[in-house]
């Protein structure tokens, strides 16, 4: 393991440092720049993932079934993506959303679909999802949960940085 030791240091920094907040702007609102918002990106987002997650998968971790990499990892990311959206629809009150689409509840806020917390759902939910409909197929068990981890680590920041490139906003 010792290895490794550099390349874990280095993308817990990388993944540490979107968790802290540069400053704070109290009693201020948000204000969108763009016209474009995060679930305008959103679709190109996600099949831009999926292709990623599932050729990073399924050669990585030398599945060769493309199709049924893709159909889990489809799943995976589902289940990861919509988790955050139940939790808060069921636990935020009084701040709930009822009565209000996602895409309003986006417009409203300086909400940014993919953050730190998105990135630990992701690797809580998918990874595991993932690794146990995959792992027959995989020759090398450990060199399957590394592509699977990998392939999410990669992608969401990937999926974050497109985000904050394309939709700004200021307090």
């Amino acid at each position: 393991m010792k290895k490794f030791n550099t390349l874990s240091a280095v993308l817990s920094a990388l993944i540490l440092s979107f968790a802290f907040s540069v400053s704070a702007s109290a009693n201020s609102s948000w204000v969108w720049i763009t016209q474009t918002r995060p679930y305008d990106v959103l679709p190109f987002v996600i099949v831009g993932t999926l292709v990623a997650e599932t050729l990073l998968i399924d050669r990585a971790g030398k599945i060769e079934k493309a199709f049924k990499t893709f159909f889990f990892v489809l799943v995976g990311n589902i289940l990861s993506f919509i988790t955050p959206y139940i939790i808060y629809d069921n636990f935020s009150e009084p701040y709930s959303s009822a009565g209000y689409s996602l895409s309003e509840i986006l417009a409203r806020g300086p909400y940014y679909t993919v953050g730190t917390a998105f990135l630990f759902l992701t690797l809580i939910i998918e990874m595991p999802f993932v690794y146990f409909f995959l792992r027959k197929d995989s020759e090398n068990r450990k060199k399957l949960m590394a592509a699977i981890a990998a392939a999410n680590i990669l992608t969401t920041l990937l999926t974050a940085l497109t985000e904050r490139i394309l939709c700004q906003g200021r307090w």
